[in-house]
């Protein structure tokens, strides 16, 4: 599961500023922002999502401007599979990678709210198989923190094996933790997909129930997000069944050849990260369900989350240490087309590209996912998707 964590765009190429005013003057022809704010409904995003999905060649793109009450726009273009002619839909489901993250930091964050688990609490303490490892006296946050010393990930062969097992989920994390623990850690900061199996791991004893099981009872369902499932997205192929009649009943993520054609995947054991890798990005859900999400971590930043405690909400919020901007499941950065701080995650299990970013003092967000690894036109696109959404001072948080 790879994730680039760097959302600054580049300069400003001639590439970047065309596709800015190509979403700009999309939108502006779209709709008008105060008349969708007014009947609070929201507008279609789909003209600038088209125009930034055609130039750069992808399958499809989905998208959703929110702010902290509603979403103010949303919309889909292009195909479930390329070269198909099966059109996407704005309720299909998109698979996020490592956004998954912030909704495992979420679910602990419930769970220390409910005294059921300390962010400094050692590892050791909160799960007994790291008793005499090296990362025993390691605080539970540092994990969400890629802060650990464990590495970024387990060894292809290392991988494989646990698969092999045929073990149930959670006793493959387990075992995957019982090798990681025995690695030399590493100083400062690791981006480690590692470290999230292992706080999973460490959930599921404390709670005695899968990592999939937690955070369905915890975090998917008080939000009502009934879309959201766990692999590929998809119907999967049967005893005796050849993937290649499945029907294309949702998008699927693509492979980019040498001479960058992108080749569908059907849904299947290659269509993701095995699912031992659930707690550090193996989601997927609707691009509405996505938003609403986001919606909530807005609220945090306001104090007015349903799910998490306001102080809870701005520990995961912040940086972990003065040597970089990660916090718990989260990047915090200053981004000038933004106006300022951003806290924003993206995701990629090589064959998808998801990002979801919050703009807390202007209370908006946006989500993008496509199915297909390419971040630039993504992010290139950025400033002008939201600029027909800024609010007025009217309108900015805490107005009246």
């Amino acid at each position: 599961m790879r994730s680039a964590l760097s959302l600054a765009t580049s300069r400003a190429s001639s590439t970047t500023r065309r596709r800015q005013r190509l979403v700009t003057f999309a939108l502006a022809a779209a709709c008008t922002a105060g008349v969708v704010w007014a009947r609070q409904e929201p507008a279609d995003l789909t003209p600038a999502l088209e125009g930034v999905r055609s130039e750069a060649n992808l399958p499809a793109l989905v998208g959703a401007v929110f702010s902290s009450e509603a979403i103010l726009a949303r919309g889909v273009a292009g195909e479930r599979a390329q070269d198909s002619g099966v059109r996407a839909e704005i309720s299909d489901l998109w698979h996020i990678g490592s956004i998954t993250k912030s909704f495992t930091s979420t679910l602990a964050g419930r769970l220390v709210d409910e005294s059921k688990l300390r962010w400094e609490q050692p590892l050791g303490e909160a799960l007994p198989l790291a008793g005499d490892s090296p990362y025993s006296s390691v605080p539970f946050a540092d994990f969400l923190a890629h802060r650990s010393g464990l590495p970024a990930n387990l060894t292809p062969a290392e991988t494989l094996q646990l698969v092999n097992t045929e073990e149930p989920v959670r006793e493959q994390r387990r075992l995957a933790v019982e090798l990681l623990l025995t690695k030399p850690p590493n100083a400062g900061f690791e981006y480690s997909n590692a470290g999230y199996i292992t706080a999973g791991t460490a959930l599921e004893h404390r709670l005695d129930s899968t990592w999939e099981e937690l955070l369905t009872a915890h975090v998917l369902e008080p939000l009502e997000l009934e879309s959201a499932g766990f692999g590929a997205p998809g119907q999967t192929a049967g005893p005796g069944e050849a993937a290649t009649d499945l029907p294309i009943d949702q998008p699927r993520g693509h492979r980019r050849g040498d001479d960058d054609i992108n080749a569908p995947v059907a849904p299947g054991p290659w269509a993701d990260n095995p699912p031992l890798l659930g707690p550090a990005g193996t989601l997927h859900m609707s691009i509405t369900d996505l938003a609403t999400y986001g919606q909530e971590h807005l609220r945090g930043e306001l104090g007015t989350s349903r799910l998490l405690a306001p102080e809870t909400s701005r520990l995961i919020h912040t940086p972990r240490g003065d040597d970089g901007g990660y916090a718990l499941g989260w990047v915090v950065q200053d981004q000038d087309w933004a106006g300022g701080r951003t806290i924003w995650h993206n995701g990629s299990n090589t064959m998808w590209y998801a990002l979801l970013v919050l703009i807390p003092d202007r209370d908006r967000g946006i989500a993008l996912v496509t199915n297909v690894m390419q971040r630039e036109p993504i992010h290139e696109a950025l400033g002008g998707f939201m600029q027909p959404w800024w609010p007025t001072e009217a309108t900015a948080p805490g107005a009246p």
